[in-house]
């Protein structure tokens, strides 16, 4: 089983990845005549990011109450 720390990481590592594609379809979009589709996927995956980086955060909280 992974700790918390490492558990926190791999959120970051996965939200900083899913960032990368958030930028890719923003830039799309700019250029798209799709763009409410590109939008709506924009803010499916932005949801997704916010919550990654929250649970991140909060695991990151847990690991440093157990150090302690």
């Amino acid at each position: 089983m992974n700790s918390y720390a490492e558990m926190s990481r791999e959120c970051e590592q996965q939200a900083e990845e899913l960032k990368k594609t958030i930028d890719k379809y923003k830039s799309k979009s700019k250029t798209s005549r799709n763009r409410e589709e590109l939008n709506a996927k924009i803010n499916s995956y932005e949801l997704i990011y916010y919550d990654l980086i929250g649970r991140a955060n909060y695991l990151r909280k847990i690991a440093e109450r157990r150090k302690k």
